[in-house]
């Protein structure tokens, strides 16, 4: 009879695994918790407590199980995924302990983009057929920030043309303009363009955050940037942001050092939910 009832709580806690139970991220000698550096954190990915995870036999695996990965070790969202060889020593489990787990693939059919990601056991496949080595396993970078950049633009519309609602990039790209920036929302997974807040004070790193978006707009430098005493040529009006939904505003951005050349992914974005818009405020950036 205890042997009966022992079976029947196995079975039950086996069944109740969830992906929250399933994944968790590996450091260390002797994998440890996931290594965490501010809002970013990293590890090798364990599958079930004792297993790596291998690529997938074909192609990659879903953004929306990565993601999951992350959420259920304390993260947001994924930021990149890379075989254990590319990465730190410091962002994924040791050789030791490593060598020692078995090797796992997964399967994320059931993680879409657009549907919540609850895997199980049962999706788990062992690596007989497709050998797989320490060197392949995944390391997975994830970031506690809300609120990611996807892209970037410095616009103006100096002839009234308010657009179509598109809000097409390359037809009102300035060299002195509105800086305008892609946000999406981790938790909702939308995306929509912002304008940015003038600084309260003057800023050394704002400054850098400029010269690195007007050169990753194709121009030498950024001279400065600006939000009063700007002329109706030089930022977007008011009737087109509203034509253009633009209706939320970044607080602020800052990048470390003014010769970074890729600011989405190098340079810090400080969204606030909250953060009341008026388009007054917003900044103008000067590139040459």
């Amino acid at each position: 009879m205890a042997a009966l009832i022992l079976l029947i709580f196995v079975t039950l806690a086996l069944a109740s695994t969830g992906s929250d139970q399933l994944f968790r991220l590996a450091t260390g000698p002797t994998g440890e918790e996931a290594y965490k550096s501010g809002k970013m954190g990293a590890g090798t990915v364990v599958v079930n407590g004792s297993s790596l995870l291998c690529p997938p036999t074909e192609g990659n695996y879903s953004t929306a199980l990565l993601k999951r990965i992350c959420q259920v070790s304390g993260f947001e969202t994924v930021k990149k995924v890379l075989p254990r060889f590319q990465t730190a020593h410091s962002h994924r489990a040791g050789y030791r302990w490593a060598r020692k787990q078995k090797f796992v693939a997964f399967r994320d059919a059931s993680c879409t983009e657009t549907a919540d990601c609850d895997v199980t056991e049962e999706d788990i496949l062992p690596m007989y057929d497709h050998p797989c080595s320490i060197d392949k396993v995944l390391t997975l970078y994830c970031s506690d920030e809300r609120f990611t950049v996807k892209e970037m633009a410095i616009l103006a519309n100096p002839t009234g043309d308010r657009g179509d609602g598109s809000l097409d990039f390359r037809k009102f790209s300035a060299s002195v303009g509105s800086l305008v920036l892609y946000i999406h929302d981790v938790r909702t997974d939308k995306t929509a363009p912002s304008l940015v807040k003038f600084p309260s004070r003057r800023s050394t790193y704002f400054f850098y955050a400029i010269n690195s978006i007007c050169k990753h707009q194709g121009y030498l430098e950024g001279l400065g940037y600006a939000h009063s005493h700007v002329t109706y040529e030089n930022r977007l009006s008011v009737g087109f942001l509203e034509q253009n939904n633009i209706g939320t505003m970044v607080h602020t951005i800052s990048c470390t050092s003014k010769s970074i050349r890729d600011p989405v992914n190098e340079c810090s974005f400080e969204v606030i939910d909250e953060e009341p818009f008026d388009p007054e405020e917003s900044v103008v950036a000067v590139c040459h």
